[in-house]
């Protein structure tokens, strides 16, 4: 196998993962079956470098919140351990320019992190 220096094969693999940008999925079952009771609608934001992003309804709150469900292939090379650290020390920050988290899952089927929804432009 010939080297990759420009990561050709990793965007080949989060294409086949991602779809085509016409494509609207939903938000997969078992996410939704996680998500439970408390939240009761999910619709399509828009998709990225590192998965898909919802905007899901919290229930008790009324409150929108954004979910990205990062892409399987990307998970696993993070590693089950990195993404649980990262995700733990997103929800101790606190500051105006950074975008609060509410939660996190790490699974093997899929995991995700749940955010304060920003309505506005994609970055």
């Amino acid at each position: 196998m010939k080297p990759d220096p420009l990561g050709w094969r990793e965007a080949e693999r989060m294409a086949d993962f991602l779809g085509s940008s016409e494509e609207m999925p939903d938000l997969s079952p078992s996410v939704l079956e996680h998500l439970g009771a408390e939240y009761d609608e999910a619709a399509f934001v828009g998709r990225g470098g590192m998965g898909v992003v919802y905007r899901v309804h919290r229930v008790a709150d009324d409150q929108w919140l954004a979910c990205k469900v990062l892409a399987p292939d990307l998970a696993m090379s993070l590693g089950g351990h990195r993404l649980r650290r990262e995700f733990e020390v997103l929800q101790t920050l606190d500051h105006p320019h950074i975008v609060k988290t509410h939660g996190w899952h790490l699974g093997e089927d899929f995991c995700y992190l749940l955010m304060d929804y920003v309505d506005g432009e994609t970055l």
